[in-house]
């Protein structure tokens, strides 16, 4: 939680874009709005600490910041990928061939 706050966003080069598609909470929402608001960066986020984001709240009028309801991957050629690489890889499975994206124990063990 908040392991990105006022120092590490003030390490960002003046211009510098910010995107977020993890998740909230690994960032210091008060310091990350604060640099939008000044100017100096801008950013794309799509997680939220609360989702969806309020109509009031005040990052939607900010003319720097790019913001997705948290569904930026869903569009219909994303979603037509997704399911043929998910064909694919229970083709590989059915035919004992090794996966391409196989999940390690030590991998599942650090996933959300």
């Amino acid at each position: 939680r908040k392991m990105i706050g006022k120092r590490e966003l003030s390490m960002l080069r003046d211009g510098a874009i910010f995107i977020n598609t993890a998740r909230s909470a690994l960032v210091d929402g008060d310091a990350l709005y604060d640099e939008f608001k000044s100017g100096r960066i801008s950013g794309a986020l799509d997680v939220f600490d609360q989702e969806p984001l309020p109509a009031d709240h005040p990052l939607r009028k900010l003319d720097n910041v790019i913001i997705t309801p948290h569904v930026a991957a869903a569009t219909r050629d994303c979603q037509l990928r997704q399911g043929s690489l998910t064909v694919d890889e229970i083709e590989r499975l059915v035919k004992g061939e090794p996966l391409k994206f196989a999940v390690t124990k030590q991998q599942y063990a650090m996933m959300a």
